[in-house]
């Protein structure tokens, strides 16, 4: 530790009859340091100091003021941090609530030196996993090292962000509440912008064991460019197959739950969510397939490749999908979609026009040969008139999703109370 100006006020009473040393002092502390520099052998990154100034009892540790730099990092903490005696007797979590504001920070290296802090083996064996969870679930020897929450706090950032990155993406004046609590890691209304566009997260993370962790998200893209969007999110590439398709910007919202293997990759067989995508002048990119459509469904060939309103929902249970019906506008031609397809490319589409002719064709692949289409002219189901009904499959998962958070929050309340 190397600083230039530091003053301690400190005091001490010691209790002989505890055996931990952590309990045999009671300490307070009033500290105001600056310009330090500190290196430890078991942090990964040089720490310093410009400023801090905190007091520390056995009650409670408050911060004042703080500016601190670790790695690529540069932040300001306050607010306090209590129950040390509860904490180191393993009666009760440490808690807190800070504001963490910076002007720069890299998200991944801050995780690296939190990663497992005060984690006991707690590991789930695979026996207490249900069965329909077990699938994609076996550990590999060439298993990834993710993020384990650390146990034993409750500690709250409200957090404000002008510059952050993680895993090489760069996201801009991010706000909101981050709780870590007891092994679980949540995101309240977490809001940021990076090139796609603007972003609204809140998030649970759960690792069970390293290559079973848990997730639930409820995401909105606000005005998003959906290309860009593909990129941050790929996976939608495989649930959303026809997104790649379009061009433009579009409000996205998604919501669900599913299991992730150590690598982040997640095990299909347990998602469950909730698609909806809403967009005006996206544009058709062109593509066979919508060539052979609207031939099929004697589109005019000079019409233009452009969707003038789309408003999609769709639903997923493992690896099937259901695309509930809806209207797509192009040009003078209105048209319903609807269909079902497998995570693994088996689709059967139902596409009926509404105007200015009545049609109705149903689109398949072939099972051994997925980019073999086959299209069917097929009896019309839908009136007229017909306007889908807006689906609550996003509503019905957000709220879902709510209680999960509230319900995680709560579960270890009760956990440390002694009679």
């Amino acid at each position: 530790v190397n600083t230039e100006f530091i003053t301690v006020l400190a005091n001490a009473t010691q209790d002989t009859t505890q055996e931990n040393p952590l309990l045999q002092w009671s300490p307070n502390v009033n500290v105001d340091f600056n310009n330090g520099k500190i290196q430890l052998a078991d942090l990964l990154y040089d720490m310093n100091i410009p400023q801090i100034k905190f007091d520390f009892t056995p009650e409670e540790f408050y911060i004042e003021n703080s500016r601190i730099e670790i790695g690529a990092s540069d932040f300001n903490l306050k607010g306090s941090i209590k129950n040390f005696d509860n904490y180191f007797r393993d009666e009760g979590l440490l808690t807190g609530e800070l504001d963490f504001v910076s002007e720069e920070t890299d998200i991944d290296q801050l995780m690296e030196l939190v990663d497992g802090f005060a984690s006991k083996d707690t590991s789930i064996t695979e026996a207490q996993i249900p069965d329909a969870e077990m699938a994609e679930a076996e550990i590999s020897e060439d298993d990834e090292d993710p993020f384990m929450v650390p146990k034993g706090i409750d500690i709250t950032l409200n957090v404000n962000i002008e510059k952050s990155y993680v895993n090489a993406s760069q996201l801009n004046d991010l706000g909101g509440t981050l709780i870590c609590k007891d092994g679980v890691l949540v995101l309240k209304q977490m809001g940021f912008t990076n090139d796609a566009g603007r972003i609204l997260l809140t998030a649970i993370y759960r690792p069970e064991r390293r290559n079973h962790l848990y997730a639930g998200v409820d995401l909105h893209f606000l005005d998003v460019n959906i290309s860009e969007m593909l990129e941050i999110i790929p996976e939608l590439d495989t649930i959303v197959p026809m997104l790649k398709s379009f061009d433009g910007r579009a409000e996205c919202h998604i919501a669900g739950e599913m299991y992730l293997k150590s690598n982040y990759e997640i095990k299909y067989s347990t998602l469950r969510g909730a698609f909806a995508i809403e967009g005006k002048d996206l544009v058709l990119l062109d593509s066979e397939t919508f060539d052979n459509i609207s031939s099929k469904l004697m589109f005019n060939n000079k019409t233009e490749n452009k969707i003038d309103s789309m408003d999609m929902q769709l639903t997923v249970f493992k690896k099937e999908v259901d695309l509930y019906p809806f209207l797509i506008h192009m040009d003078k031609y209105k048209a319903v979609v609807s269909g079902r397809y497998n995570l693994d490319n088996r689709y059967n589409a139902h596409i009926e026009t509404l105007a200015p002719i009545r049609l109705a064709l149903v689109v398949k692949n072939n099972q051994e040969n997925p980019d073999e289409l086959s299209y069917k002219l097929v009896k019309k189901k839908y009136k007229n008139m017909y306007k889908p009904e807006k689906a609550t499959a996003i509503q019905e998962r957000t709220l879902y999703l709510k209680k999960l958070i509230s319900d995680s929050l709560k579960e270890n309340v009760g956990k440390y109370d002694t009679e």
